[in-house]
């Protein structure tokens, strides 16, 4: 959770820390990442609970019952879990596209810290003041700036290729972590219901 946080205040010194840590995805996932979904997702639902959610920009908080709120945080955590290990494959893949051949290690080590900002602002809809897409919006616009410099330090492309990468993968990200969104706030408002 500190690494993500260190990534969007001083992201080029907290990238080459990363990368010469070498870290495994194992160890990245239970003790940087794990954490991050957990508590994040803890706060958002308790805010759910206590706080209630906006339904639209201009309507009033309304309480969300405690059964749909952990089912939302339940269906969440295992989109980002999705997301994580399955969009850096799909990453790598892209990668591969482009005839570069990271490890699965950078891939994930890249783009799970770049997904942190995402998992993050989940925590802020503790405050009902906006809509859960105003908050997955500005943790997607960290994560582009965040990943800016985490796929030359890490993944290390070569340079005519590397900023095409880039543009691509990022944007796979947000599409696919906005559609993990929209499911989870189908969910919340009570259009999903898993029996």
């Amino acid at each position: 959770m500190l690494t993500v946080l260190q990534l969007i205040f001083s992201p080029a010194k907290t990238w080459m820390a990363v990368a010469q840590r070498q870290r495994g995805v194992i160890w990245i996932f239970l003790f940087s990442l794990l954490p991050l979904l957990v508590i994040s997702g803890a706060i958002e639902v308790l805010a759910l609970i206590k706080l209630g959610v906006r339904k639209g920009l201009l309507d009033h908080p309304s309480l969300v019952p405690q059964e749909v709120a952990i089912q939302f945080g339940l269906i969440q955590l295992g989109l980002s879990l999705v997301l994580l290990f399955g969009g850096a494959k799909f990453v790598q893949w892209i990668a591969e596209g482009f005839h570069f051949f990271p490890r699965y290690r950078q891939v994930f080590t890249t783009f799970g810290f770049g997904l942190g900002p995402i998992f993050l602002m989940r925590a802020l809809n503790c405050v009902p003041v906006a809509n859960t897409w105003v908050w997955w919006l500005l943790g997607v616009i960290l994560m582009v700036f965040v990943l800016y410099q985490g796929v030359a330090l890490v993944m290390e492309p070569e340079q005519t290729k590397g900023f095409g990468f880039y543009l691509l993968s990022t944007l796979a990200m947000v599409i696919m972590s906005g559609v993990a969104q929209a499911i989870a706030v189908t969910a919340l408002h009570g259009k999903l219901v898993l029996e």
